[in-house]
């Protein structure tokens, strides 16, 4: 019984664990997208501020460029959320329903 026991908690814990890696992956990926992020976002407010009186449109396509990039990681950030919510999913899924306690045994002396 002790055997069975030992086998089953070791693929649980095996599943939990490529679970957990997923997440932890998932987590640097958001991060660095959000870094990313802020870091196009500071850019373009510093660039809105020395173009606030360009009067040629060729000065403004750098930042027009930079929104697109902006537009772009944002999308990537929100598939990034909604990986990391589906990867927790995925490790509830995992995790036993019941877990067992202590096995049942009677107790050597009656009470």
């Amino acid at each position: 019984m002790l055997h069975l026991h030992t086998i089953s908690d070791f693929y649980i814990d095996k599943r939990i664990n490529k679970a957990n890696m997923i997440i932890k992956a998932t987590v640097r990926r958001r991060d660095s997208i959000l870094a990313a992020l802020q870091g196009k976002e500071y850019t373009s407010a510093s660039m809105q501020d020395k173009g606030f009186g360009a009067v040629m449109r060729r000065a403004i396509i750098p930042q027009t460029q930079l929104a697109c990039d902006i537009n772009m990681l944002n999308v990537q950030y929100a598939e990034s959320l909604t990986a990391l919510h589906a990867a927790k999913m995925e490790l509830e899924k995992k995790r036993p329903f019941i877990t067992v306690v202590d096995d049942m045994r009677f107790p050597l002396e009656a009470t």
